[in-house]
């Protein structure tokens, strides 16, 4: 069996967050608890499935959806976390979290869950970091509220590039 060697290569997918990361704006400094009670279109939200004004929205009712924005720095911490054992293995996997965007665009702590894992040792790394996680929120109209979302997160193992794999093929 071929031995994988470190950097071992993470990848954060979020196909859940719409958007690009590089033309997001942080949220605008007015980005408040204001409960919306109508959107762009003048329907009254307060319902939308939301039991209380506490409750998160989910996507579908969102008029922009959550944007990461600090990703590459999510993966470089998440490399750094990623179980040594396993990496030294070679072994990938994955984490699949959800939880609450605050209007502020960071993660509620007591939200995060683990809906999903590949092996228990991912979980601690994944969950740990989600923490730092920072986004440009959810918005219903003008207003960014709490979004319930929920993400996988990949940890994935790579063998460097060898000599061998970087020459050309002779003709």
């Amino acid at each position: 069996m071929k031995s994988l060697r470190w950097p071992a290569l993470l990848a954060v997918t979020t196909t859940v967050l719409v958007g690009n990361p590089a033309s997001a704006q942080t949220p605008a400094k007015n980005a408040t608890n204001e409960k919306p009670r109508a959107a762009a279109g003048g329907a009254d939200l307060r319902g939308m499935g939301r039991s209380t004004w506490d409750d998160p929205y989910e996507l579908s009712v969102l008029d922009e959806h959550p944007v990461l924005l600090n990703g590459e720095e999510i993966s470089r911490v998440l490399s750094d976390r990623y179980p040594a054992d396993l990496r030294d293995q070679g072994l990938g996997g994955r984490v699949v979290l959800r939880f609450v965007i605050q209007p502020d665009g960071t993660v509620a702590p007591a939200s995060v869950t683990v809906e999903w894992a590949s092996s228990p040792a991912f979980v601690e790394a994944a969950a740990g970091v989600v923490r730092q996680m920072r986004f440009r929120p959810g918005m219903v109209g003008t207003v960014a509220v709490r979004t319930s979302v929920m993400i996988p997160i990949d940890f994935k193992t790579e063998e460097p590039e060898t000599a061998a794999d970087s020459v050309p093929p002779e003709r």
